[in-house]
């Protein structure tokens, strides 16, 4: 009899050097809180140049540009103008997987420390994706 089943997304990223800062973000971001806005749980390991997610496979729906306007007032309440200093930087839609439990983002190594300006700028260049109409 089965108790559980767990699906993993692993993602493995090489860097040209020692990926510093951004095991310095992944740390930061498990104590972070983004509102109605969830990080998928996470564990990552580092060798030399090497990094490796493991990370929660959230099974759900893609934001369109269909459904992208039902989402648009969370995501920039509750990223975009998040007062934390990672946020993130890249607002495809396709980051984002909806369903029952709530909207994810989903798209880790593009978390980054970026300002309230530079979040709406990148915000606003994803008018082809549905957000702005």
């Amino acid at each position: 009899m089965i108790l559980q089943r767990d699906m993993v997304f692993i993602k493995t990223i090489t860097f040209d050097k020692p990926p510093v800062e951004e095991v310095r973000i992944l740390n930061l971001l498990k104590d972070l809180d983004f509102n109605m806005v969830k990080i998928p749980n996470y564990s990552f390991s580092c060798w030399k140049n090497v990094l490796t997610i493991h990370m929660e496979y959230i099974k759900g729906e893609q934001i369109t540009p269909h459904t992208a306007p039902e989402f648009k007032s969370i995501v920039l309440r509750d990223l975009v103008n998040s007062p934390n200093s990672i946020s993130a930087a890249g607002y495809a839609p396709s980051n984002f997987i909806f369903n029952k439990q709530g909207l994810y983002f989903v798209d880790l190594e593009d978390m980054r420390e970026i300002s309230i300006e530079d979040r709406m700028k990148k915000f606003l260049k994803e008018p082809k994706n549905g957000w702005i109409k």
